[in-house]
């Protein structure tokens, strides 16, 4: 029996389970704003809710290209865990 795969989400999941491991979640919006304080972000998802991240690993090394977005209001995909009661983001593209 074949099985097609066309769901373009189980592609992504698969995608970015290959590159960030199989705990980390994906939310696509715009970041709203950081903090140059501690890098933390400011995120709104497509669906409208708000959401905040505290940006390390991979996060920390873009935060140029996060200000770009900002500036820009570019459309972004964070990459994140949830540590306790944390949102942390792992990736930002």
């Amino acid at each position: 029996m074949k099985m097609r795969v066309n769901n373009r989400n189980y592609l992504e999941s698969i995608g970015i389970q290959i590159t960030h491991g199989s705990e980390v979640e994906h939310k696509h919006g715009v970041i709203l704003s950081k903090s140059d304080v501690n890098n933390s972000l400011i995120f709104q998802t497509d669906s409208g809710q708000m959401m905040h991240f505290a940006c390390k690993q991979r996060c920390l090394t873009e935060l140029e290209h996060i200000q770009r977005h900002i500036y820009e209001h570019a459309s972004t995909d964070v990459y994140y865990q949830q540590e306790n009661n944390t949102f942390v983001a792992v990736d930002v593209d």
